[in-house]
């Protein structure tokens, strides 16, 4: 365990700053408050009638619609910019309007509360659009928190959908090894031979990576037995052709031409990891895939320049009329032998390539539900203020018949309903900026399928109405603890 003094400092002025600004707009409002109006018990919330709000808030909200719907329209260059400016505007605009539309959308939640749990759940409803700018402040945190896990979410889910439909689709082989280890020294490319030499087997080819430095800067490239690449892949050829390359030749894909000016016969300096000056040419252009880099050098003449790499992938064409349980065992003995393990199938790489993803995902939504707790507990604070400042009307209320378990279910169905409200605010804004995303990221890179998750939408959704009932659970004691007489004589 490492402490270092200067994260405690930035953590300190961190957290003062943030502070200090989020006062500075309370600050201002109470500064502004007339005399008068200061003087009376209660003051009526108009920020829901406030015409410059509807009109900002509702503005701003048209003008990020259009931007993050633009990558639909407008391709190229600035797309994902475009969309991030939208994104924000957006975003601001969906807080700007809160208050405007907090009082129907807490009627509309609120409606099969108030059926089912009568006078408490019509009081509960009635109080939560009775101050439309607080519910909407409260509710704010949680929507935060609910919109980023559920960005998350459709895009990790998209990612996921992504790599079954644009990876794993072009693929041709039936079996495939794939290695954790991207540092290149994977497979030995010896696996590759034994593997092609099968009977069982029509095609092997292995899939490694390395670096090179270009005039145009660093290159990730693709190393590959190119002749045996179009039985193992769905492969596109524009120019050339990748049976017939020199020994001397590469294959770039048409993206790498088009942003290098690079054509069939053109010669790249490039500086090896080794150290080793080479200058290979342009022998074929193929379409962009997802599984392949830009710039895709042949096995044998990469060993000539980086000696004893190894592969991260090995994807295996079967033979006709083998069947993928017919080439398994043959197939995983060569791979035992290798330390490679099991080859897998198509699902089976799918599920995991998916696993992968979830892994990162699981670190993000760790932060992510640290964050909702915050929320939540900003809904609790705010109710037990609520509760203090309308003391001497739960004592009238206590007064004239209201039992403790009724004003207990009136304050956590209050709390209910503001935690749906910003569960379902924050559910609609991360899936749209979920889909603006990876529209963009598809308009720009050609690589992105928008999936929503159900399953787990339901599940935030209902996580979000139960962690209501949480958050008001003490704010609801409380209430149903107040001194009847000293609750009533309180100014």
């Amino acid at each position: 365990l490492v402490v270092d003094s200067s994260s405690v400092i930035w953590s300190v002025l961190l957290g003062i700053g943030v502070t200090v600004v989020a006062s500075i707009a309370p600050a201002v409002r109470a500064s502004r408050v007339p005399p008068l109006a200061a003087l009376r018990e209660t003051d009526a919330d108009t920020s829901a009638s406030s015409r410059k709000r509807q009109i900002f808030g509702f503005v701003l909200l048209a003008v990020g619609l259009v931007l993050i719907a633009s990558p639909l329209f407008a391709k190229g260059d600035g797309v994902l910019a475009r969309a991030g400016l939208g994104a924000v505007a957006t975003f601001i605009g969906f807080i700007v309007v809160g208050p405007v539309v907090v009082g129907l959308a807490c009627r509309v939640i609120g409606w099969p509360i108030a059926a089912l749990r009568g006078v408490s759940g019509q009081m509960a409803r009635g109080n939560s659009v009775r101050n439309p700018k607080r519910t909407a402040n409260t509710a704010t945190a949680l929507m935060i928190g609910v919109c980023i896990v559920t960005l998350i979410t459709v895009f990790g889910a998209s990612i996921k959908a992504s790599v079954e439909q644009g990876v794993a689709g072009s693929i041709k082989g039936e079996l495939i090894f794939s290695s954790d280890n991207f540092s290149g020294t994977g497979y030995s490319p010896e696996m590759t031979v034994e593997l092609d030499a099968l009977p069982e087997v029509s095609a092997a080819a292995g899939f490694g990576q390395g670096a090179v430095l270009t005039e145009s800067g660093q290159q990730t490239v693709e190393v590959v037995d190119v002749a045996a690449l179009p039985e193992v892949l769905d492969v596109d050829t524009i120019q050339g052709s990748l049976t017939d390359l020199d020994a001397n030749q590469i294959v770039i894909s048409n993206t790498a031409a088009t942003d290098n000016g690079w054509t069939m016969g053109t010669k790249i300096p490039m500086t090896t990891s080794s150290g080793k000056a080479v200058t290979p040419q342009v022998g074929a252009i193929i379409e962009a895939s997802d599984l392949l880099q830009d710039v895709i050098v042949p096995r044998a003449l990469w060993d000539t320049w980086v000696p004893q790499s190894g592969n991260i992938l090995v994807l295996i064409a079967l033979a006709p009329g083998v069947s993928v349980a017919d080439a398994q065992a043959p197939v995983d003995a060569v791979g035992a032998k290798f330390g490679a393990g099991d080859a897998l199938d198509k699902e089976e790489y799918v599920q995991q390539a998916a696993g992968q993803i979830d892994q990162l995902l699981n670190i993000v939504y760790v932060l992510l539900i640290l964050a909702i707790i915050i929320a939540l507990m900003g809904i609790s604070n705010t109710l037990s203020l609520s509760v203090f400042e309308r003391t001497r009307e739960l004592g009238l209320l206590r007064a004239v018949g209201q039992t403790r378990p009724q004003t207990r279910s009136m304050v956590r169905w209050e709390s209910v309903i503001i935690a749906v409200f910003g569960t379902l605010g924050g559910l609609i804004l991360g899936a749209l900026l979920g889909w603006a995303m990876l529209t963009a990221i598809s308009a720009q890179e050609s690589f992105a399928v928008f999936a929503l998750p159900y399953g787990q939408l339901v599940i935030i959704a209902v996580v979000g109405a139960l962690a209501g009932v949480l958050a008001g659970l003490r704010p609801a004691f409380r209430a149903s603890k107040l001194n009847i007489l000293a609750a009533i004589s309180q100014s």
